[in-house]
C-alpha cells in the first residue's frame, strides 16, 4: 500500500470513529405535579399556571393542596401564581429549564402586602400601562423568579401581593415629553398604596 493510500485510509477511519452530529431535543410530553402550601398549610382551590414554550396551562390545587398538568415542552416550564389580593399570599413567579421528564415541584407561599400603584405625568394619572419592571432590595430573589405589577383597567392602576421587602420599581415607557422614571418602595411594614410620577428632565 503507498503511503498516499494508507493516509487516506487513515482518515478515513478517524472520520468514521468519530460522533455524528447530535440531534436537538425534540418535544417531550411530561407531567408536572405537586403540593402547594402557604403559611397555614395547604392550599385548596388555588389556581397554578403552568407553560412551556409549547402549552400554557390553568390548574386548580385540590382539597389538600395538590395539582398536577400535562404538558409538552422542549425542556423550558414556567409557574405562575397569583392568589386573590385578599388572601395576602405573595404572588410568585418562576422557571425551571432543561426539563425532559416529568417533574415534582411543591410550592410554598409566603405572607405578603399589597401593593397599589399609580403613574402620573405632570400630576396627571397616567391611562395607559407602560413596561414595568420590578427588583426587590432587602432579600435578592433567585436567577429564575420575576416579579409582576398587573394593570387594572378599570383603576388604572398597578397592584400586585408582595413578599415584605423594599422594591424598586422602574417605568420604562414613558407619555411624551417624560422620561423612564425608577423609585423605590418599602413594603415591609404593610400594604402600601402610592403614586410614582413620571420624571420629566433626563
Amino acid at each position: 500500500m503507498s503511503k498516499v493510500a494508507a493516509l487516506c485510509l487513515a482518515a478515513l477511519l478517524l472520520c468514521a470513529a468519530l460522533p455524528g452530529p447530535v440531534a436537538s431535543q425534540g418535544p417531550v410530553t411530561i407531567t408536572v405535579s405537586g403540593t402547594v402550601t402557604g403559611p397555614g398549610g395547604p392550599l385548596a382551590g388555588l389556581a397554578v399556571y403552568v407553560g412551556s414554550d409549547m402549552d400554557d396551562l390553568e390548574v386548580w390545587t385540590d382539597a389538600g393542596g395538590r395539582y398536577s398538568a400535562t404538558l409538552q415542552t422542549t425542556g423550558h416550564v414556567y409557574f405562575n401564581l397569583h392568589p386573590d389580593p385578599a388572601q395576602r399570599l405573595a404572588w410568585l413567579n418562576f422557571s425551571r429549564e432543561n426539563v425532559t421528564t416529568d417533574l415534582t415541584e411543591d410550592i410554598a407561599l409566603v405572607g405578603g402586602h399589597l401593593f397599589d400603584l399609580g403613574a402620573t405625568a405632570g400630576g396627571t394619572p397616567v391611562p395607559h400601562p407602560s413596561e414595568v419592571e420590578v427588583q426587590p432590595m432587602a432579600k435578592p430573589r433567585f436567577e429564575s423568579q420575576w416579579h409582576v405589577l398587573n394593570w387594572d383597567p378599570n383603576t388604572r392602576r398597578y397592584f400586585a401581593v408582595l413578599a415584605p421587602d423594599i422594591y424598586w420599581v422602574t417605568l420604562h415607557t414613558a407619555p411624551p415629553g417624560y422620561y423612564s422614571t425608577s423609585q423605590g418602595f418599602d413594603l415591609r411594614g404593610g400594604d402600601l398604596v402610592a403614586d410614582m410620577p413620571f420624571n420629566d428632565t433626563y
